[in-house]
């Protein structure tokens, strides 16, 4: 029996993912399938999935508990494997990690160490929210050592110890745009440049766990459990939170599964290129199996970067963050009155509509000019609505707040606010940044 272990700090998803996991590989489906070896295995996975049907995440694994899940895996092969998947409490993973002696642990947390070094495959998973949350807002960058440091001892001592490793990032349904946007170029829709991008990411938002990726060759992979959406709920009805959808699905994971079906069966991982600076190269490192983010492909990383205290803003190096630009094109011809327009994608639409305004003025009056002034001038109020609104959602208020500049002198306030107040940081309850 092989023996996969599942870890991660708090909120990373340990047990939704497994239950995702069990779900998404539906024996109705061809393989790999994945069936319940024992008669808690299956009452402990049906038991999350029925909390995520109903649109909330189960509670947390308690302190001191080791969840000894067995499974029955058929690979693509239709050979069977009998697999035993273990999950604990963040607490435990943090403290087992970051723990300099065994002394300092508990003998509880002593024998999950056991477990953990005795593991064939340990994944550990991180949620990309919380990732991109320490980034893009700066009150939760005091909390970005914390976050960081268990995962990269836990990829450094596995690899130590011969253990084999990945580092699997959730929810990244909701989030890869954002990260495309930011750290990507729009110019190469490639799955090689969506793979770097991914990697610059992790380079600018986990600097320190970086470095252990970088250390240990740790390949990178990513997953999404489960449709999520954000909600209120009634403890706080003033702040939304993300929650899994009522009756979700299960999201993708099809890099995850492949990545056990290929230990599984013991096929080898594609050899990292030594070098992927050439399209060439970079295309042929692209096998069946997309290890999300070789690590060539990582950009180099500031002189700095390996201290932990180092308070380097990652977002002003232009060589990890690349701002989305301004297109033109989509801005002028687009009718959405869903999502955010951030104040520059704003204030830039307004400057060429003023532009082209200047430019009728000096032209010599016609019938056709005004013709075409006025058809300008209809589809052009159609698109500003639209934009207006979705302004109005990137500082986190309602489109409808758009009536207020129908009011004299009200709406020279508000007007002047969408022009210089900045959008909110992070995602809020319109969409992401």
């Amino acid at each position: 029996m092989k023996k996969i272990s599942i870890v991660g700090a708090e909120g990373s998803g340990k047990s939704v993912f497994i239950s995702a996991l069990y779900q998404y590989m539906d024996p109705a489906k061809p393989a790999p399938n994945l069936f319940p070896g024992s008669s808690f295995t299956a009452y402990y996975t049906a038991g999350v999935w029925d909390e995520l049907q109903r649109g909330q995440w189960p509670k947390s694994t308690n302190t001191g508990v080791i969840e000894d899940l067995k499974w029955t895996w058929k690979d693509t092969l239709q050979n069977e494997h009998q697999l035993q998947m273990l999950d604990c409490a963040g607490q435990d993973f943090r403290q087992v990690f970051e723990a300099e002696d065994d002394n300092e642990l508990s003998d509880r947390q002593k024998i999950l160490k056991q477990e953990f070094f005795s593991s064939d495959l340990v994944i550990v998973l991180l949620n990309l929210q919380k990732a991109l949350d320490i980034y893009t807002l700066p009150a939760q960058k005091k909390i970005q050592t914390e976050m960081q440091f268990a995962p990269a001892s836990a990829l450094c001592k596995l690899k130590d110890a011969g253990i084999k490793t990945f580092l699997c990032f959730t929810q990244c349904d909701r989030y890869m745009e954002f990260v495309e946007n930011k750290f990507g170029d729009e110019s190469d829709e490639s799955k090689t440049e969506k793979n770097a991008a991914f990697a610059r990411a992790v380079a600018a938002c986990l600097p320190i766990l970086s470095n252990a990726i970088q250390k240990t060759k740790t390949p990178l992979c990513k997953a999404s459990a489960v449709e999520t959406e954000y909600r209120s709920i009634p403890e706080n009805k003033n702040s939304l939170t993300l929650l899994p959808k009522e009756n979700c699905a299960p999201g993708n994971m099809c890099e995850i599964i492949q990545i056990i079906d290929d230990f599984l069966v013991e096929k080898t991982p594609p050899p990292l290129s030594p070098n992927l600076s050439s399209k060439k190269n970079a295309a042929a490192a692209n096998s069946e199996l997309d290890y999300a983010a070789d690590l060539p492909l990582l950009p180099p990383l500031p002189p700095l970067l390996a201290a932990a205290n180092s308070e380097l803003d990652y977002a002003a190096d232009p060589t990890i963050r690349k701002p989305k630009p301004f297109n033109l094109i989509s801005t002028c011809f687009s009718v959405s009155f869903r999502g955010r327009a951030s104040r520059r994608e704003f204030n830039k639409f307004l400057l060429l509509m003023l532009s082209l305004l200047v430019l009728f003025s000096f032209a010599s009056p016609s019938v056709w000019v005004w013709i075409l002034f006025v058809g300008w001038f209809l589809s052009m109020s159609i698109v500003f609505i639209g934009l207006v609104i979705r302004r109005f959602h990137d500082i986190n208020d309602s489109g409808w707040l758009i009536f207020l500049l129908l009011i004299p002198f009200v709406n020279l306030v508000i007007f002047l606010s969408l022009i210089f107040e900045p959008g909110t940081d992070g995602p809020n309850k319109y969409d992401i940044p």
